[in-house]
């Protein structure tokens, strides 16, 4: 089973809009390079009869206003750090499992794994990217990405 952009475009836009209250679209790119920054990316792997990972990763300051609005913080209450991993690994948690809906085939979902930090890596060994698509809400921008296990007789013949 392939993934497409609009079936993970169509979740996204479910989950933002259904927990945030947030109006979800397609971002333009950047004009430039951003600034090196500290962001949150979560993610959540699919096994079973189709195998993957979703990756929702956004700036820092992006993960804490997704907190505040989920969590109903007020305007000058900063969210804890432990609250921003509790919300961005539920946003990939709940993304995953709307794509495991998708695949319809027995599928298990892992728990969420949140990391912080600077230029991050984050890889799946044996998978590729399948969508990536980066949105925004509002002023905010974040990135979904999809990736999917190779076919072995696919990565044995690159």
């Amino acid at each position: 089973m392939s993934i497409d952009s609009s079936s993970v475009h169509d979740i996204v836009i479910e989950i933002w809009e259904s927990m945030l209250g947030l109006e979800v679209s397609v971002a333009a790119p950047p004009p430039a390079p951003p600034p090196p920054h500290r962001e949150v990316c979560a993610a959540v792997q699919i096994t079973g009869g189709w195998e993957g990972a979703v990756v929702v990763a956004c700036d820092e300051t992006v993960a804490a206003s997704f907190t505040s609005v989920m969590l109903g913080l007020d305007d000058d209450e900063a969210p804890a750090e432990s609250d921003i991993h509790d919300v961005m690994g539920e946003l990939a948690n709940m993304a995953g499992g709307n794509l495991k809906g998708v695949v319809g085939r027995e599928a298990q979902l892992s728990l969420p794994t949140v990391v912080v930090g600077s230029d991050l890596d984050i890889s799946v060994p044996g998978a590729a990217v399948a969508v990536r698509e980066v949105y925004t809400a509002g002023d905010e921008r974040f990135s979904v990405t999809v990736m999917a296990k190779l076919d072995p007789a696919v990565a044995v013949a690159s």
